[in-house]
């Protein structure tokens, strides 16, 4: 497991068979993109992960630059023939992604 710092936010993963998660705790805003796009980018490149969640339960905040960075991995994600899963919304979360309509374009379980 890997933790590390961001300014408001902290980011945690793991990687368990074909499964890979990344859980974010705090706020998850634009000072969090480029640790969120190296960790995203480093599970990417494992060929034998073939799902990546991402748990939403600790966020206590998101900004469109987050929603932004959920979109990039998306594609990213599709593109490298990944399933991405936002896992167990906070109610923050959750009503943020309703808002945005993410549930037409996302796994929210």
């Amino acid at each position: 497991m890997d933790t590390r710092k961001l300014r408001s936010a902290y980011i945690r993963v793991s990687h368990v068979g074909p499964l890979a998660t990344i859980s974010l705790t705090g706020s998850f805003c634009y000072s969090s993109h480029v640790i969120f796009r190296e960790t995203y980018n480093r599970i990417l490149n494992i060929e034998a992960i073939n799902e990546i969640e991402i748990d939403c339960s600790e966020i206590e905040y998101l900004d469109s630059a987050a929603l932004g960075m959920l979109l990039v991995l998306k594609d990213k994600a599709d593109f490298a023939h990944k399933m991405l899963v936002l896992s167990r919304p906070s109610q923050v979360a959750l009503s943020t992604f309703e808002l945005v309509g993410f549930q037409f374009s996302f796994h929210i379980h």
